[in-house]
């Protein structure tokens, strides 16, 4: 496969916290059996290999609690009148400001036109969550085998499961947001237009230029049909917006917990406890001089702070779900010109 292939391919398969999460053990495996060649165990060794068994363990403890007191499919059918309630309450959303709730003053053949497209999404929603009910059952079985791969991993699912079962949300979140984007961009360049100035776009700057009478009436019209569409577009925006914000701060708060999870030390929070050499440097050093002349070096250790145990650099790899990474960059700068996030 050639590179560019293989970089995009790469590129969408992060996309899931479950991929990342194996494309992170994994690239731990390798370094860790890099290390192990040279037959030495260090710190970083063994905080890496003692964090996998832990995990491990944990995965394997909350799948065996689950599987005692809970019945799987009965868990399957309350995930599934959860998701069609999530459903209907969008749906009566929607309806809602069909109707202009609180006397806001929208445009209604477009606000009646939207309010439909999106309806019509719910209702394909609907009979793609009856299509699919069959195979959940064997995402379920997928789910317990997957303790085997640690808790960490179990909550990188819990988060993909989260994104497939709100992805008519996101979807509904794109369409307003690039009705947002292409209607804001629209009154700039117009209100341009009206200060006689143009974007040259082999520049990358604004320039003066001049427009005829016709080039102004045509201008104007179009900035005031955007300008009183804005009202419409803007609410579907906010309204879907926050709902998207709602669920990126549940998957944040997952991704946090799996951040903690794969980056504990393990083996250097037992070895601190217990005082061990290996999590000690030398503070100070004094040199001595005996009768004999002879040279006598007193070392002083002190353990480290227990804070640098929790350092990357006290792990193989780099990890993927810390929340510099969760979150898309220029976060405020998307949320106000229509970016996806």
């Amino acid at each position: 496969m050639a590179s560019p292939e293989k970089s995009r391919m790469l590129a969408f398969l992060t996309l899931s916290c479950a991929m990342q999460h194996l494309f992170f053990r994994y690239d731990q495996m390798i370094q860790c059996l890099s290390v192990s060649r040279h037959h030495r165990l260090t710190v970083k060794l063994a905080n890496t290999l003692s964090n996998i068994m832990f995990d491990v363990i944990l995965g394997s403890t909350l799948i065996l609690l689950v599987t005692m007191f809970f019945n799987i499919h009965e868990w399957l059918d309350w995930s599934l009148i959860r998701m069609e309630r999530l459903a209907e309450n969008v749906e009566q959303l929607i309806t809602s400001m069909i109707a202009m709730p609180v006397g806001l003053k929208l445009n209604r053949p477009l606000n009646s036109a939207l309010g439909g497209f999106f309806l019509y999404h719910i209702h394909i929603w609907k009979t793609y969550m009856t299509l699919i009910r069959p195979f959940l059952l064997l995402v379920l079985d997928l789910f317990l085998l997957s303790g085997l791969f640690g808790a960490s991993f179990q909550l990188a699912l819990v988060s993909d499961l989260i994104a497939i079962a709100t992805i008519h949300i996101y979807c509904f979140y794109g369409y307003a947001a690039r009705l947002h984007a292409f209607q804001l961009n629209g009154l700039i360049s117009l209100w341009r237009l009206f200060r006689g100035k143009k974007w040259n776009q082999l520049k990358r700057r604004v320039d003066s230029f001049y427009y005829g009478s016709d080039q102004l009436f045509v201008g104007s019209v179009c900035f005031t049909a955007f300008l009183f569409l804005a009202p419409t577009i803007l609410l579907y925006y906010v309204v879907f917006y926050t709902l998207r914000i709602i669920i990126l701060a549940i998957q944040v708060m997952i991704k946090t917990i799996i951040a903690s999870l794969i980056s504990l030390p393990v083996y250097g929070i037992f070895a601190w406890l217990l005082g061990l050499r290996s999590v000690m440097n030398c503070k100070q050093y004094t040199v001595l001089e005996t009768r004999n002349r002879n040279v006598e070096i007193v070392l002083k250790f002190q353990r480290i702070s227990f804070s640098f145990l929790f350092h990357q650099d006290q792990y193989f790899g780099e990890n993927p779900f810390v929340l510099n990474k969760s979150l898309p960059e220029n976060f405020f700068v998307s949320m106000l010109t229509g970016k996806l996030v």
